[in-house]
Order: structure tokens, then sequence, then C-alpha cells
């Protein structure tokens, strides 16, 4: 009864405070305008394949163990079987694009390090098996070993070429517009590419409900929306969703929204422009 009584409470209290705002909490999961604001999965196969084969030695040892293997079913194995399945749970999760996929990129990544850690564990016990083939075990050593230098100098190589996606002169001009923010207590803010929203958020001292970016915060739109406003086809009547509205953009969607005549431009610097929207 009890346990019952410590399933049923949470549940309830959940209900209680979430089905008043369903629209805003429970519908975006179910069917949710974008897919989140992580990496792609391709781009985290990319930057992951180096221990992804261990994660992937170690799921088929242990499915493998607890399939045929007499006397692999205890509790300590029945913990790691689930994690396994939890670790496949969220794979279909991200394969089938449900529930803001991409960001859970970050929990899979989690389950497929401890993995990882497993499949070289059980790559060591290999090599004491063959403890008596010296000529075997020193092939597979010097492979191993290979492979490692092979995937740090793609790593170092990619490392090197990374750079912030906000400059120091973005970052200046993002804290310059404070003075002009300050006074926009009614107004909304929108930066249009997201990559430069937490760092606009971090440079200026604007109210999140008040702040609109793709994918992130108060979007209301979807993704065809965002594509045909980045491309000059702006939809007026979207636009009036927000009562007042100012538009951080990059330079180049200046360019294609400015035949429009509806924004009136207040400040720029060489990569973005700060405006009022006033159609």
């Amino acid at each position: 009864d009890r346990k019952k009584i410590i399933i049923i409470i949470p549940i309830v209290v959940s209900i209680i405070i979430y089905l008043p705002k369903i629209k805003t909490t429970i519908i975006p999961f179910i069917n949710p305008i974008t897919a989140g604001t992580f990496i792609t999965f391709s781009k985290y196969f990319d930057l992951s394949n180096h221990y992804l084969l261990f994660s992937l030695i170690a799921i088929l040892t242990i499915i493998f163990g607890f399939l045929y293997k007499k006397g692999y079913k205890s509790n300590k194995n029945n913990i790691i079987v689930s994690l396994v399945i939890i670790t496949a749970t969220i794979f279909i999760f991200i394969s089938t694009k449900i529930f803001f996929y991409e960001r859970q990129i970050f929990f899979f990544d989690l389950f497929i390090i401890i993995f990882a850690s497993v499949g070289i564990m059980n790559i060591f016990n290999i090599f004491n098996l063959l403890g008596k083939k010296k000529i075997i075990k020193n092939v597979l050593v010097i492979i191993l070993i290979l492979f490692f230098i092979t995937y740090s100098i793609n790593i170092i190589a990619y490392s090197k070429n990374i750079r912030p996606i906000a400059t120091k002169k973005d970052i200046i001009f993002f804290e310059d517009l404070n003075q002009e923010i300050s006074s926009l207590r009614d107004s909304n803010v929108m930066i249009t590419d997201s990559r430069f929203a937490t760092v606009f958020l971090g440079a200026t001292f604007i109210d999140t409900d008040k702040f609109i970016a793709p994918g992130m915060f108060s979007d209301k739109w979807d993704k065809n929306d965002w594509i045909s406003f980045w491309n000059g086809n702006v939809d007026k009547e979207k636009m009036k969703e927000y009562k007042s509205l100012y538009i951080v953009m990059q330079k180049e969607i200046y360019r294609r929204i400015k035949t429009m005549n509806c924004i009136d431009k207040i400040k720029e610097n060489e990569r973005f422009v700060f405006g009022e929207w006033v159609c």
C-alpha cells in the first residue's frame, strides 16, 4: 500500500501542476516544434566514433552473456542489462525523432561512455585469456594503440579548427544594446539565429519571457516559418502576434527583409543589425 501511495502522489501532483499549462508543457513533447538545440545525431557520431566501437563491444557482450551464459543473471548484471534497455530506448527516441530528440543525445552519450569503459575492460580480459598466445596478443595491442593514435590525431585536428561562435565584437555589440533594451519593458526581442541566443542573454539583461529565438524560449513558429523569414518572405500576419518587436539579425537576412520597408534600423556592426519591426 505504501509503495502505491509513493507512486500515486507524484503523479497526482504532476497532473495538478502541468494540466493548466498543457499547451506549453505537454503538447510540445507530443508534437515538438523543433528537434532541440544540441548537435545533430550525425555530428555526434563524427565526434564520438572513437569510443562508440568499445560501447558496441560492451553491449553485445552483455546481451550475449544475459542470453546464453549460465549464472549470468544476478542483481548486479540485471542492473547493467537495464542500462542497456534505457540506452536502447533513448536511441529509439533519437532515431524516430520524438521528444526533442536532439536533446536526448546528451543522455545517450553518458550511457555510451559508461559502456565504452566496460568494452575496454572486456578487451583487456581478452588479452589475459590470450596470455599464452603472445603473437596474437601483441598484434591486438598494436592494433589498439594505432586505433587510439589515429583518432587522437583526428580529435586534435578538429579541436584546432574550433572557434567561438560569437566574436569579441559581437559580444560588445550585444552589451551595447543594453541601453536600448532596458527601455523596452513591454516589447519582445527576437534573435534570428539560436546559436547566438545564450550569448545574447549573457550579454544583456533581457527577460527570457520576452525573448524569442528559433526553437528556443518564446518561439511560436515552426521550421518552415523560420525558413521563410530567413529568406525574406516574412508573414506580416504572424508578426502581428508580437505587439512590439525588436529584432537582432545577421546582415544577410536584413538585406532580404529591408525591401519590405518594415525594419527601422537602430544599430549595427559588421555582422548584425538591430532594429524595430514597424509593419
